[in-house]
């Protein structure tokens, strides 16, 4: 096994991993500019990883190079282009998953649910729209599992991250919760009840409905 403490390979990964998990979970702004010395100082680490990191961001979409580099705002088309692949994606893959479900996924996807319902018992607001945000990635991504498909779970991990951000920007009171909640649990019985067609039809509702709450904000970078 290497030695890994110099190893520019694995901080360059890790350096990357840190930079995206703070602009997926909005740490990092849209708009603000990022430095290989600031970010050296800031995550302990030589240039060349950081360096790396930031060309790779760069390459996925989520830096632009601006006299150094820049945390890229998400635009409507960014919105209206991810979602296009997510609803292929979703909508076939809640289809898929009413007719391979098992009853031990059945019992997990339940749970999920009722995690999420059970969050209403949460005085403090804020805290229960940030629970919700995971277990509503978690609801969607179990969906993915089902299908048995590792290729639909690869290709929805990374269109997740994308938007993820506007995600924690888009659910900010319970109306809105609840309205995703009441859409959760139209796919989650169609599945539960091997209805593939009704299964696709709810996730296209809910996608359609999701991206109707991305629109709104756009108008603010996130």
């Amino acid at each position: 096994m290497r030695n890994i403490k110099n190893d520019a390979t694995f901080l360059s990964a890790k350096a990357y991993e840190e930079l995206k998990r703070s602009i997926v979970h909005g740490e990092l702004k849209a708009g603000v500019r990022l430095t290989e010395t600031s970010l050296t100082e800031m995550l302990g680490v030589s240039r060349t990883p950081i360096r790396e990191a930031l060309r790779r961001l760069c390459y996925e979409g989520y830096l632009i190079r601006s006299n150094g580099y820049e945390v890229k705002s998400i635009t409507r088309k960014d919105v209206r282009d991810i979602l296009e692949v997510r609803r292929a994606l979703e909508c076939e893959s809640a289809r898929i998953a009413a007719k391979r479900i098992t009853e031990t996924q059945k019992a997990q996807l339940s749970a999920n649910f009722a995690r999420a319902n059970d969050l209403w018992n949460i005085p403090d607001e804020s805290e229960r729209l940030d629970r919700f945000s995971l277990l509503d990635r978690e609801f969607h991504t179990e969906i993915f599992e089902i299908t048995g498909n590792s290729h639909f779970l690869e290709l929805s991990s990374s269109l997740q991250d994308r938007l993820y951000r506007l995600r924690l920007a888009a659910i900010t009171n319970e109306s809105e919760m609840k309205d995703c909640l009441f859409q959760h649990k139209n796919i989650l019985d169609s599945i539960l009840n091997g209805e593939a067609e009704h299964a696709e039809f709810y996730s296209r509702i809910h996608l359609e409905s999701i991206e109707h709450l991305f629109t709104k904000i756009l108008d603010d970078p996130v």
